[in-house]
């Protein structure tokens, strides 16, 4: 594997020393921009402990395609940070090693860590193809001042219907038809505004202190606590059915099937997952939550007002499908179309023809 030239000559003067050279890996992922320094401060704190190996973090843009690339290619990483949600279909594909053997041996115990985390990363063959590491989802921020001046409590918010009278009471305004009519205008008349994931309308606004109310996840932490807004979540509300639901997400190490150092990457992946205080410092540093359920009950998340509603949330989330070819049906079929229809291109119902017409091509081809 390729060193930097600063580890290179650090390993050689260490060997000039007399002392055991480490053994490199290459450890990819896709999180990037500010999270690749907490990254990378938790590889630091592996390679201090130990004296076999050296862990270096190296981000990955399209990490799906440049996998496949690699491994036909012969060249692959040790490890990898890997969105678990697309582990059954590439599994399928045979990027991933299996781990059963490595669990068994080293007794692992998989009921430490939440179990729908645990079988979304596993195959349609029942093997396991790697450890989560990382949870999330998905709750309902709001804005303190907007929701009190609109004399809404928060705390009143427990259905679905609690939650269309809240956002009818807190948007139902001059000010919200203007911003609404303003947003229109950016995204179908002047069409300098682009959809996207919620860092738009939900996102840039909800920071700035024009929206009462939004949908986001723990990852939205630490930019809202850079601001003055004055805000609190609430868990899912209760839908027609009288139930809350929630949809958990999250990152899970992989080892690719042909990748080098293989005990190595085990031996990193058994200290970050298994060791609760490792998640819980990654955790404190990236705003991402634990998925080891020991780490999760530590008192930073169940004693903070924030964390300890991810936290509840997470008793009752669940996951995407397994079924093998999922993730491409969402990534190329549903999220397309529903842009589209949010976009006015389209209507409701030929999205959702469309992208069941595209996605049942899709789950044809992964099933062959």
């Amino acid at each position: 594997m390729v060193l930097t030239a600063v580890m290179t000559a650090s390993i050689a003067g260490a060997a000039g020393a007399g002392e055991t050279e480490k053994i490199p890996v290459t450890m990819w992922g896709s999180l990037s921009g500010g999270d690749v320094e907490h990254v990378e401060a938790l590889v630091d704190r592996y390679n201090q402990s130990q004296d076999q190996y050296e862990v270096t973090y190296y981000v990955q843009d399209s990490m799906e395609e440049k996998l496949i690339t690699a491994i036909a290619g012969g060249e692959v990483p040790d490890v990898v940070l890997w969105d678990r949600f697309t582990t059954g279909t590439y599994a399928a594909k045979g990027a991933f090693l299996a781990l059963d053997d490595y669990v068994e041996a080293d007794g692992i115990d998989l009921a430490k860590f939440y179990d729908v985390a645990v079988q979304e990363m596993r195959g349609a063959d029942g093997k396991l193809y790697g450890i989560p590491v990382t949870t999330d989802a998905r709750i309902i921020f709001y804005n303190k001042d907007l929701l009190s001046e609109a004399g809404v409590d928060p705390e009143s918010i427990k259905t679905w219907d609690d939650l269309e009278a809240a956002a009818v009471a807190a948007f139902n305004s001059e000010a919200g038809l203007t911003v609404l009519e303003f947003w229109n205008k950016l995204l179908n008349e002047d069409k300098v505004y682009e959809l996207g994931f919620e860092d738009s309308f939900g996102g840039d606004g909800f920071k700035a202190g024009k929206v009462a109310m939004c949908f986001n996840g723990p990852w939205a932490l630490s930019s809202l606590n850079d601001t003055e807004i004055n805000y609190g979540v609430l868990e899912q509300p209760e839908g027609p059915a009288g139930v809350r639901s929630a949809m958990m997400g999250g990152f899970g190490l992989v080892i690719p099937s042909k990748a080098e150092n293989v005990d190595a990457a085990w031996d990193f992946i058994k200290w970050w997952t298994t060791v609760p205080e490792n998640s819980v410092d990654f955790a404190k540093e990236s705003g991402y939550l634990p998925a080891n359920k020991d780490a999760a009950a530590n008192e930073y998340f169940m004693n903070d007002e924030i964390l300890s509603v991810f936290s509840e949330t997470m008793l009752y989330a669940s996951t995407r499908m397994q079924v093998p070819g999922y993730s491409d049906v969402e990534v190329l079929a549903l999220r397309p179309q529903l842009d589209l229809f949010v976009a006015g291109s389209i209507d409701a119902q030929g999205a959702l023809e469309t992208a069941a017409r595209q996605g049942d091509a899709i789950l044809q081809e992964a099933s062959e």
